[in-house]
C-alpha cells in the first residue's frame, strides 16, 4: 500500500523499495503521472501510459510487455531489461545503464518516439523495433547492438535517427533496411545478410 493510502500523483515523487523483493506490476487502464518514481524492486508494466515529468529509475529487473511509457523524465533502467512490445515516447530519455543488458526476443511491436540510449548491450533476436516520429536510439562508444535472428527494424514517419558509435551487428540472414537517418562514427559489422542505409546520414567509422 501506498503511504497513507492514497495513489500518488502530478506532483509526487513515487519510491517503491519494500522487503521482500516483490515485483511490481502495473497494469492500468487508465493514464497514470507521477512527477517521478524511483522502483528498486522487479518492475513489469503490462499495459496503460505511464508518465514521468522528472528525472525516474529502475534498479529491479524490469520487463516491458505493453502500454506505454512517456514524459519529460529521464528514465535510468540499471537491470536486466526485458522488452516484449509496447511503446516509449515523450521528450525524455530511455537510459540503459553500464553492464545492463537489454533482450527483445518476442513477436511483439517496440515502438520508440523518444531517445533511447544504449550504455549496455541491447540483444535483439525476435520481433520488430519501430522507430517512430522522432525515435532516436543512440549506441553510446564502447557498447553493442546485436541484431540477432529474425529481430528487425523499421522507421515509420520523420525525424527518426539511429546514432551508432559503439558497435552494431547484423547477424541476421535477411536483408536489413533501415529507412531512418543510420550516422555511424563506430563500427558495423553485416555477418550474413544484407544491410542497407536508405534514410541517409554520416558513417565516418569502420564497416566489415
Amino acid at each position: 500500500n501506498w503511504a497513507g493510502d492514497v495513489l500518488p500523483g502530478p506532483s509526487d515523487d513515487a519510491v517503491i523499495n519494500v522487503a521482500g523483493s516483490p515485483t511490481i506490476t502495473y497494469s492500468s487502464g487508465a493514464p497514470f503521472t507521477v512527477n517521478s518514481l524511483a522502483c528498486a524492486e522487479a518492475f513489469t508494466m503490462t499495459s496503460g501510459t505511464l508518465t514521468l515529468a522528472a528525472a525516474s529509475s529502475v534498479s529491479g529487473a524490469t520487463l516491458f510487455s505493453g502500454g506505454t511509457i512517456t514524459g519529460a523524465g529521464n528514465l535510468s533502467i540499471t537491470n536486466a531489461f526485458t522488452w516484449d512490445a509496447g511503446t516509449m515516447s515523450g521528450t525524455g530519455l530511455s537510459i540503459i545503464g553500464t553492464g545492463v543488458i537489454m533482450t527483445m526476443n518476442t513477436a511483439g511491436t517496440k515502438v520508440l518516439s523518444r531517445n533511447l540510449v544504449n550504455g549496455g548491450r541491447i540483444n535483439h533476436s525476435v520481433g520488430l523495433l519501430q522507430f517512430a516520429n522522432g525515435g532516436t536510439l543512440s549506441n553510446a562508444t564502447g557498447h553493442v547492438y546485436n541484431l540477432l535472428a529474425a529481430g528487425t527494424i523499421s522507421s515509420l514517419g520523420s525525424g527518426n535517427v539511429f546514432n551508432n558509435a559503439g558497435v552494431f551487428n547484423d547477424q541476421t540472414i535477411a536483408t536489413i533496411t533501415l529507412g531512418m537517418t543510420f550516422n555511424s562514427t563506430g563500427q558495423v559489422n553485416v555477418y550474413g545478410g544484407a544491410l542497407n542505409i536508405d534514410g541517409g546520414g554520416s558513417n565516418t567509422g569502420t564497416r566489415n
